[in-house]
């Protein structure tokens, strides 16, 4: 089926739905009625997804309109609407009244909202993320040293949080762009992605621990025994000085999140 690409509002040129031979496809193509309509629309919901996770759809791109794309699917329009409201509250589209419905940027922050929402009201999973940043993040800062060529960036920010540490909400984005800079430093895109969740979902005990101004300091201290090693090119020492420095959060959090601190 040979389509022209659609015309995005800026110029560019999207491609259309490539409706092919696929198994998901044809079973897009094959509704009926006796299905009822919250099964179509989450079946709608598993194409979008797989077209992205094939690459066939990519962030940014806009979908055909509304119209055009039910005709494609074989699917009413209030099937349709109710994938992409479902879609848009996952944070996988954009929905623009009036210009048209796009892929989101899919990173990180925006696809883990919803779920960071539901982690801030469980304190057993902030629990099991804190579990997960110990296993983590001190691999990645012994990467970070033995890789590490150009530590300005960490350096820029260990030095702004000395000024911030008297303002808990430029403190909390300091210390996530820390730990996001030494993952970056470790020069693997996968620990990079894995540390930016981890960081997305830990930001409500961020909230409850920055607030500490004992916690801010202490956390101060650590970033720079951190960059002292990293400075060395010492990984174990690297790893080290991380692992304190979780330690020392999750006793921040644990006190904070009894009120034994204030």
């Amino acid at each position: 089926m040979n389509e022209p690409p659609l015309d995005h509002p800026k110029g560019q040129m999207v491609r259309p739905l490539k409706i092919g031979p696929t198994k998901e496809i044809r079973v897009m193509g094959t509704f009926t009625a006796n299905l009822d309509r919250r099964r179509i629309s989450e079946q709608v919901v598993h194409f979008i997804l797989e077209q992205i996770r094939q690459g066939e759809l990519r962030p940014g791109e806009r979908l055909p309109p509304e119209r055009e794309l039910a005709a494609r699917l074989g699917v009413g329009r209030p099937s349709l609407r109710e994938a992409l409201r479902a879609l848009a509250t996952l944070g996988v589209l954009r929905i623009q009244q009036g210009d048209g419905i796009y892929i989101s940027s899919l990173d990180p922050e925006t696809l883990l909202a919803p779920l960071q929402f539901f982690m801030s009201l469980t304190s057993s999973s902030l629990e099991s993320l804190f579990e997960a940043r110990r296993v983590l993040e001190p691999g990645i800062a012994a990467l970070a040293a033995q890789r590490a060529d150009d530590l300005t960036k960490i350096e820029s920010l260990v030095q702004h949080g000395s000024s911030a540490i008297d303002n808990y909400s430029a403190f909390i984005e300091i210390d996530i762009a820390f730990h996001q800079a030494i993952a970056e430093a470790a020069r693997n895109p996968y620990l990079e992605r894995m540390n930016r969740a981890l960081h997305t979902l830990t930001r409500a005990s961020r909230e409850l621990t920055g607030r500490i101004s004992a916690v801010r300091k202490q956390s101060h201290i650590d970033h720079q025994a951190i960059l002292r090693a990293l400075q060395n090119h010492n990984p174990s020492e690297a790893a080290k000085a991380m692992e304190e420095h979780l330690e020392h959060v999750w006793q921040g959090y644990s006190e904070a999140k009894h009120g034994s601190r204030s």
